[in-house]
């Protein structure tokens, strides 16, 4: 004779089968929650299946189950899509075990590096593609992100956190700019409507103005046959810069890597060099530049 308890189980696992609407997601987490809570750790995974892969709380609760039955590499790869998709989600410690948070943060410091570089990516294709409310909200993800005491001392990211503060002073600027001109346009009449519909179109605006930055000191380490132990042969990389209006740069990436220890030597000789920066109709502006490397081990 099927139990009280096991019959509960199997009632909401069969509610579960058709299609998960978006107003029955909490109620279908409350409902593993319950199970977890009673040790029923295959029944919530089985019931969890039917939410969607972006649902955060569900896969939390995805990942109990699987360090309760001692599936740890498969706790580890749900933690991996949870953090990805919600980096900043940091669990209340007083709401799971030690083990599942030593699991999260484990995970988390060792996904974070990468998770920023890819956020700033996106932040900035959004930039160029004229979404600025996404853009803006990526990049303000990447500076949240930067203040982790363990991506304290990463180089990479502390420079991505300075891309990020300078397009986000780039995007205000340009809002505001717009908000004035819309401002400060006169409104337009019947008359002049009509005044405009039977002139000559407008010739389109000139284009802005243009110079590319100019380097005043763009010194490249040299590298010893010794530092390889192989023959001497012409090695070519290069090194993305961002150029701030001041004409110093304010963030470096390897673009082409040469060697590990000489890409270390180029990234940190890169934040010494300095331009004059870049013009547009007689305004220093921020600018990107992608330096060509050659060297004679």
């Amino acid at each position: 004779m099927i139990g009280l308890r096991h019959l509960a189980i199997a009632l909401m696992l069969a509610v579960t089968t058709a299609p998960l609407a978006a107003d029955g997601l909490d109620t279908l987490v409350d409902e593993a929650k319950a199970l977890y809570a009673n040790a029923s750790y295959e029944a919530a995974l089985k019931l969890l299946d039917a939410a969607p892969a972006t649902a955060d709380d569900a896969d939390e609760y995805r990942a109990l189950c699987l360090l309760a039955l001692n599936r740890t590499d498969d706790a580890q790869r749900v933690l991996e899509r949870l953090i990805t998709h919600a980096p900043t989600l940091v669990p209340a410690s007083d709401d799971f075990p030690p083990r599942f948070l030593s699991l999260y943060n484990a995970v988390r410091e060792r996904l974070l590096p990468t998770i920023v570089m890819d956020v700033l990516a996106k932040a900035r294709e959004d930039f160029k593609t004229s979404k600025p409310t996404e853009a803006a909200r990526r990049f303000q993800q990447v500076l949240t992100l930067s203040k982790e005491p363990s991506l304290a001392e990463r180089q990479e990211v502390q420079g991505a956190a300075t891309v990020a503060a300078a397009f986000l002073d780039l995007l205000k600027a340009t809002d505001g700019a717009s908000s004035r001109a819309a401002l400060a346009a006169p409104r337009p009449t019947a008359a002049s409507a009509a005044a405009a519909a039977t002139t000559t179109p407008a010739p389109e605006p000139a284009k802005p103005v243009t110079a590319p930055a100019v380097a005043i000191r763009q010194t490249v380490p040299r590298w010893s046959a010794t530092s390889r132990g192989e023959p001497a042969s012409t090695l070519q990389g290069a090194v993305r810069i961002l150029i701030g209006v001041d004409g110093k740069v304010r963030f470096a990436s390897i673009e082409a890597r040469i060697d590990p220890r000489y890409d270390e030597l180029l990234l940190n000789a890169a934040y010494n060099w300095v331009y004059k920066p870049a013009m547009m109709n007689g305004m220093p502006v921020e600018s990107e530049r992608l330096i060509t490397v050659q060297v004679t081990p």
